[in-house]
């Protein structure tokens, strides 16, 4: 009983059945989306955490501190009045031809 390496190789290459690539492909899709979920839920977890975990440390009056300060408001820029003649004389303009 010989057996020839051709029949060896072309057992061991059989292609997988359609069944079991889309029993490989559910599995990989659970476990990649299981893990995605679990990561996910990790890092919520995480970023609602900090908060309560930073008061404890840092202590309640350095968050009221924080909230007092309040953001300027940005400074309107000035328009120069040569600016302003123009847009005047180009309105009055636009009116006059209409």
């Amino acid at each position: 009983m010989s057996h020839s390496p051709a029949n060896h190789t072309e057992s061991i290459m059989e292609e997988p059945s359609l069944v079991e690539l889309l029993q490989t492909g559910l599995q990989l899709l659970f476990v990649g989306m299981g893990i995605v979920f679990l990561f996910l839920s990790l890092l919520v977890g995480a970023v609602s955490a900090l908060p309560r975990v930073l008061r404890r440390i840092a202590g309640e009056q350095a968050f009221e501190q924080v909230a007092s300060y309040t953001t300027p408001a940005p400074a309107k820029p000035a328009i120069e009045p040569d600016v302003v003649e123009a847009i005047q004389t180009a309105i009055q303009f636009y009116e006059s031809n209409q």
